[in-house]
């Protein structure tokens, strides 16, 4: 009852008062101008991609692993896992020793794992790295 009658009040003592527009002000009073909007240059090329999907670097080394991504990695219970995802969409968690592709993953680091096939080493990257590299130095350790 008491809210109701502060509201009647308000509405019948109301001012001709005009609030500011809402914004940052100025010392002197006035709002500072807008920034000039620009737009995005890269049109088509951007908007054909899916935002999530990883891009090849131009002049780059084809994926060894053919459609086979490496996501990410993960660590349970001290061991590291590779976080794969196979051409179907299906993720796997992969052990060193364990196999991607046709590959013998032989370690897991926090960018990137190492892999082998006979005597080729390649060094896959993920996240926001460089595509994929072969490494000199044959099947060595890392």
């Amino acid at each position: 009852m008491l809210l109701a009658a502060v509201f009647v009040f308000q509405l019948l003592a109301s001012s001709d008062t005009e609030l500011p527009d809402a914004g940052p002000m100025r010392a002197g009073g006035g709002r500072p101008a807008l920034p000039r909007l620009v737009p995005a240059t890269g049109g088509t090329v951007i908007a054909a991609r899916a935002p999530f999907t990883p891009v090849a670097q131009p002049g780059g080394p084809a994926n060894p692993l053919g459609g086979t991504l490496v996501v990410g990695a993960i660590q349970v219970g001290g061991h590291p896992l590779a976080v794969v995802q196979r051409p179907g969409g299906d993720v796997a968690y992969v052990r060193p020793g364990g196999s991607i592709a046709d590959w013998r993953l032989q370690a897991v680091a926090r960018s990137e794992v190492v892999l082998l096939r006979g005597a080729e080493r390649v060094t896959v990257p993920f996240g926001g790295q460089a595509t994929p590299r072969s490494d000199s130095t044959g099947g060595g350790s890392r």
